[in-house]
């Protein structure tokens, strides 16, 4: 997600809060279209001066585009901010997402069965992925963690020069403790 007024971009992967963030900064960000995920809850967009196809082929995903999707001149000169989460935490949401929306309970679809499937590339996509270029950048990239995401997303504004932005809680699955669902096997995977 790119301001050209106020000069950022913030790369957004799934699953760690981005909804949320997005949501709070769709009126600063160059965004030209709103695309409703209908019965998800979530959104996507389109940005202008940018084809819908990240460097890693993927498409229409400028909400979860990669750093290296992004004009060289951009990325050398715009502060980088990037939101991350616990990877164990990120699962379980991503689970718990899942389930919610294929109307599915734990039963039909425990945790395991979901870490071994193919169902979704996205989950399996390295973090680094997202935050890699080829370019120079003359800052560095800031992460905003999931974890602290309310404090962090504060001094993030304050960096970028926004004020008065409040940071909506969207698309939140809810469940018990991370930890309580692992066990060895599926810690290991």
């Amino acid at each position: 997600m790119i301001s050209h007024k106020n000069k950022f971009i913030i790369i957004l992967p799934p699953k760690n809060g981005t909804t949320s963030i997005t949501s709070a900064l769709m009126d600063v960000c160059d965004i030209s279209k709103i695309r409703e995920q209908p019965n998800e809850g979530t959104f996507d967009f389109y940005e202008p001066g940018y084809d819908n196809l990240d460097a890693y082929g993927y498409d229409n995903l400028r909400k979860h585009a990669s750093l290296s999707s992004y004009k060289k001149e951009h990325v050398e000169s715009y502060k980088l901010y990037g939101c991350v989460r616990n990877p164990y935490a990120r699962m379980v949401s991503w689970w718990r997402w899942v389930l919610r929306n294929t109307r599915r309970e734990e039963t039909e679809l425990p945790l395991l069965k979901f870490l071994n499937s193919d169902h979704d590339q996205w989950r399996w996509r390295s973090m680094k992925k997202y935050f890699h270029t080829d370019h120079e950048c003359k800052h560095q990239l800031k992460l905003i963690h999931s974890e602290s995401m309310r404090e962090e997303f504060l001094n993030f504004c304050t960096d970028v020069g926004l004020d008065g932005i409040d940071l909506p809680q969207k698309n939140s699955t809810k469940h018990k403790h991370y930890t309580e669902y692992y066990d060895d096997e599926t810690r290991q995977i």
